[in-house]
């Protein structure tokens, strides 16, 4: 790069994959200073050697999302940053003001209020539908006039692209998709005899991961069994309603997780997520994915190669999809060939330096 680049970044408080990517614009840059709004100084430093928060200390992963509409005004207030930013962006990162260029990798425009405010009206607890209908509509007017200062958008997939291109009007947007980050497993994945068993992983955030669906989902599916990986606000809730065919492992380490999307049958998907990072690494241990068709999954997911769809947030229609799923065989090896070639670490820092350098001139 020609010219010295600052990266900006959310909240670090988990190591997932907008983490990755930001973790990845870090290594292409050459180890820039990194700005996240607020974060752990573990996770912070897995990302970069040179980071540090914004936000006072008592804005934690316990209390940060207590203060979501006061980010805007209070990052329009602060010093700009001298020089050019990537701003690595799924809420207010992209905020932060410079004097420079600015690239924004939009992992989504912040969904509270754009893409899930009406999901949250009509699902959310009294709080969420409060908030929204207070703040909603003033935090878009200002996200929308940020946006259209930012020199070059670039999105996960064509989900967000056609997002970035309804709520912001800004038409001229790259796509770029997340890398993968997992180690080789350690299992024979070619061979399905050894698989057993349905996965979910992620953060558990409802009503947007739909993890309570797919629970319910398996009460009507009692000779098989579902896993699920990762932890969230709203895991206990679902956790007691769960049937005895459901367990709960919490998050557990990226050599475990590899292992276990390469000994499971199936990886489901019910969210309509921005891009699915989970998607594809499951698929890199030759993992198909039953999904919801929508969001990212109609750029990750290849109907009868990598997984399969199902059309309705019902439990009905989520069972369908996966006994159409057990039902199929699947070329495991192929599956994790082609996850692993297109979505290389690798390949995403090129593409991303042959994109920034329209900008860095």
């Amino acid at each position: 790069m020609a010219r010295t680049w600052t990266v900006t970044h959310d909240f670090a408080f988990v190591y997932g994959g907008a983490e990755l990517v930001t973790q990845q614009i870090c290594e292409m840059l050459g180890d820039p200073a990194l700005l996240c709004i607020a974060g752990d100084r573990r996770v912070m430093s897995s990302m970069a050697r040179n980071a540090r928060v914004l936000a006072p200390g008592f804005i934690t992963a316990s209390s940060y999302r207590y203060f979501v509409a006061t980010y805007q005004m209070a990052l329009a207030r602060m010093r700009p940053i001298e020089g050019n930013v990537i701003a690595s962006s799924y809420a207010f990162a992209h905020h932060i003001p410079n004097t420079g260029s600015k690239v924004v990798y939009c992992h989504s425009p912040l969904r509270q209020v754009w893409s899930a405010s009406n999901e949250m009206r009509s699902a959310g607890d009294w709080k969420q539908r409060l908030a929204v209908d207070l703040f909603a509509r003033p935090m878009r007017a200002r996200d929308k006039a940020v946006a259209s200062r930012a020199d070059l958008y670039i999105a996960t997939s064509r989900a967000v692209r056609d997002r970035i291109s309804r709520y912001y009007g800004i038409d001229r947007v790259e796509i770029v998709a997340p890398p993968l980050d997992l180690p080789p497993a350690g299992l024979n994945i070619e061979d399905g005899s050894v698989r057993s068993g349905i996965l979910w992983v992620g953060r558990v955030i409802e009503p947007y991961k739909k993890l309570g669906l797919l629970v319910s989902a398996m009460q009507e599916l009692p000779d098989e069994k579902l896993t699920v990986i990762g932890d969230g606000r709203d895991l206990e809730s679902i956790r007691g309603d769960a049937p005895a065919n459901v367990e709960f492992k919490g998050w557990v380490s990226r050599d475990a997780l590899a292992d276990l999307y390469a000994s499971h049958r199936l990886l489901v998907f019910p969210s309509e997520d921005d891009f699915g990072i989970t998607v594809v690494e499951a698929q890199s241990q030759g993992t198909p994915v039953v999904a919801f068709r929508g969001g990212g999954a109609l750029d990750t997911v290849e109907e009868g190669f990598s997984g399969t769809f199902f059309d309705e947030h019902n439990t009905l229609s989520v069972i369908e999809g996966i006994r159409r799923a057990l039902d199929m065989d699947w070329d495991y090896a192929a599956i994790r060939d082609a996850a692993r070639d297109r979505y290389s670490a690798g390949g995403f820092r090129d593409r991303l330096a042959e994109i920034v350098a329209q900008v860095d001139g």
